[in-house]
């Protein structure tokens, strides 16, 4: 059996999954294998990887599947006593898995890595510290209070007491490392384990993107910590303060991380992403109030 196996979702990932895919391969660490979970209605995919990574476990879903559903189906799949997730768009440093597997033995179950921009326009930098400000590479190992599916590993026992992923929520993984923290679990972050991800989205694709993963955050938070009625108006009074702490807390994280000049530099795109953000949470708070 490997003891590693990286799961990854696909959904029209031709144009970035061939750079993911030979990432993986390149890895330093040896002992692996790769399952990919592909839920669009195309060809395309699968001749990829028959063709050019014959090696991968490939399985075409008949149905959409949202990205934690592909994961979710994943594990099912996978064999390997460690759960290693990614991202069709994110390339691995090549020592990326041998990083986190050295952050498990040393005693950590779930241990997320680093995420770097892997272009260098000024968009593209802002958009990436609006949405990654939290998993920078650089600085050092520390706990971290989220861990993203861009790269995290879980160990199989933690996986049988805080999974599935939601599969019905983009914030899945969230949710599944909030579980994780109330069984007294320190999700651990190592910054040199290192993927590098592609953002392809202009301005308004980025900020509807950013609106409507709040939204599902605001729904899904409200649920999940059993906010009551008082909690929810509460948040919502903070609505006008709260782009700017989420925007002074992305800086504080590139910071600790070596790139407060960057932070500053794309300030103007991190604020916009973090504001749309808000008013996303704030919709899910407004219709969960009205619900009740």
């Amino acid at each position: 059996m490997p003891r590693v196996s990286v799961l990854l979702p696909a959904y029209y990932s031709t144009a970035t999954l061939p750079q993911c895919l030979a990432g993986i391969q390149g890895q330093s660490f040896r002992d692996f294998e790769i399952v990919v979970v592909n839920s669009s209605p195309e060809s395309a995919t699968g001749d990829l990887i028959r063709n050019h990574f014959p090696e991968v476990r490939f399985e075409q879903s008949t149905v959409r599947l949202w990205p934690h559903a592909a994961h979710n189906r994943a594990v099912r799949l996978a064999e390997g006593e460690l759960f290693v997730f990614l991202d069709p768009d994110c390339r691995m440093h090549p020592d990326a898995l041998s990083r986190l597997v050295a952050a498990h033995e040393a005693g950590h179950p779930m241990v997320g890595g680093a995420i770097e921009n892997a272009t260098g326009s000024w968009w593209e930098l802002g958009v990436h510290f609006a949405k990654f400000a939290w998993w920078l590479p650089g600085g050092e190992p520390a706990p971290r209070p989220d861990l993203p599916t861009a790269i995290v590993l879980y160990s199989r026992p933690l996986w049988d007491q805080a999974g599935p992923f939601d599969e019905n929520s983009f914030c899945g993984d969230s949710l599944a490392v909030e579980r994780f923290r109330r069984q007294q679990g320190v999700p651990w972050f190592e910054p040199r384990a290192i993927v590098y991800h592609h953002h392809v989205s202009g301005m308004r694709d980025f900020l509807r993107e950013r609106f409507t993963r709040g939204d599902d955050y605001g729904k899904h938070r409200t649920r999940h910590r059993g906010w009551t009625r008082p909690c929810i108006a509460t948040q919502l009074a903070l609505l006008p303060l709260l782009p700017f702490l989420m925007t002074a807390r992305s800086v504080r994280y590139a910071a600790s991380s070596h790139r407060f000049g960057d932070a500053l530099l794309t300030l103007p795109v991190i604020l916009a992403g973090n504001t749309a953000w808000c008013l996303g949470e704030a919709l899910a708070h407004i219709r969960v109030l009205w619900a009740r």
